[in-house]
């Protein structure tokens, strides 16, 4: 259960702990995001950087949630999370405000208490984590470090394609020895390429932190409590927010006309978001349509 603390900074927000609770087990935007929590997580940092990596891993944007009638809206970005329930978090002066410091500190309780996720997503966080590791060290050295390093010849598997070299990576991040071997190699190759004119355009990728999350399984995990729990039973639907933000970015649009249960109003913009998703939204009423 929340504690006293958390619960009366909620009261008067119109916003439950059991709406936040389903919000935070339900990850960021990016795929894989909920395992990438737990490993946050489970290193067990001080707060103030906990709350940097929830940061850097949710990054900006929103996602909108239908709870039976209600539709809950979530933004989040650098100074944190709003929730309101509607159809905009952002503009309205109504809803809860989360620092990182407050989602890592719920996470936290959530994953000791056993109300986060269940054991096999816990178990499976630090393979998903070693996973997406080797296929990003994959791609540095094929990509970033081309025509100075090569890919070392023992990350690779004799025969197959890339799938396979992540898993004979997979393996060496694995063995601590093999570990402090490639966090000595990558150190050492970033050191001597990047004083290199061609380094600030050479590094698609961040090198700093490829070399940190690299070093940063040397960390013991935490062992967290694993139960079932609740099914998601709720409907998705894009916030305002999210339209606003990719009108912002420059999308494209579409013409629709603004129906008569939204009032008397003439034809007006409606878009979509090509190759995201099927969806149109009255940018005056911001219903989804």
């Amino acid at each position: 259960m929340p504690d006293a603390a958390y619960i009366d900074r909620l009261a008067g927000t119109g916003i439950t702990s059991q709406e936040i609770d389903a919000v935070l087990r339900d990850g960021g935007n990016n795929e894989n995001s909920v395992y990438r929590v737990i490993a946050v997580m489970a290193k067990d940092k001080p707060l103030e950087e906990t709350a940097a990596a929830l940061r850097e891993e949710y990054g900006q944007g929103g996602k909108g949630y239908e709870i039976g009638p209600v539709r809950l809206s979530v933004w989040f970005d650098e100074s944190g999370m709003k929730l309101a329930h509607g159809t905009t978090a952002t503009q309205t002066s109504t809803g809860a405000f989360l620092t990182w410091e407050d989602i890592a500190a719920r996470i936290r309780q959530m994953l000791d208490t056993g109300h986060f996720a269940d054991r096999v997503t816990i178990s499976e966080s630090r393979w998903n984590e070693t996973r997406e590791l080797a296929s990003r060290l994959l791609f540095f050295y094929r990509d970033d470090l081309r025509n100075f390093r090569e890919v070392p010849s023992e990350w690779r598997a004799y025969k197959g394609g890339f799938d396979d070299d992540v898993a004979v990576l997979r393996k060496l991040l694995n063995d601590p020895p093999e570990l402090s071997r490639i966090i000595r190699r990558l150190s050492e190759d970033i050191a001597e390429v990047s004083p290199e004119v061609s380094a600030p355009t050479r590094f698609g990728r961040s090198s700093a932190k490829l070399l940190r999350d690299t070093t940063d399984l040397t960390i013991p995990y935490l062992t967290f409590r694993g139960a079932r729990q609740p099914q998601p039973s709720f409907g998705r639907f894009i916030t305002a927010d999210e339209v606003d933000a990719f009108l912002i970015s420059g999308g494209g649009g579409i013409q629709h006309r603004h129906t008569a249960r939204f009032g008397d109003v003439p034809a007006q913009s409606d878009y979509q978001l090509p190759g995201i998703t099927e969806f149109s939204v009255c940018l005056r009423c911001k219903y989804q349509v």
